[in-house]
């Protein structure tokens, strides 16, 4: 795991408090980045250089992150 299991213990999303568990979800240029995504409200909150980026102006809702992974899936290999 990417993530330091103490560190997963104890931060919490802080938009709802709810627990967060490490992802890994693909950017929009198809590359896999690590999330911290909550269960509670559905948001992904960024993981940059290893360090948590536990701000709500950097959080994402998770159904945006999964669909933009779900459409770079579908849509195959990019034709250059």
């Amino acid at each position: 795991m990417w993530l330091d299991p103490m560190l997963a213990e104890v931060i919490v999303c802080p938009a709802c408090h709810g627990g967060l568990a490490p992802r890994e979800v693909a950017g929009s240029d198809g590359t896999e980045r690590n999330v911290l995504a909550c269960s509670s409200c559905a948001l992904a909150y960024p993981v940059r250089d290893g360090i948590p980026v536990l701000l709500a102006e950097f959080a994402q809702p998770l159904g945006d992150a999964e669909s933009e992974r779900d459409n770079n899936h579908r849509a195959g290999p990019s034709k250059v």
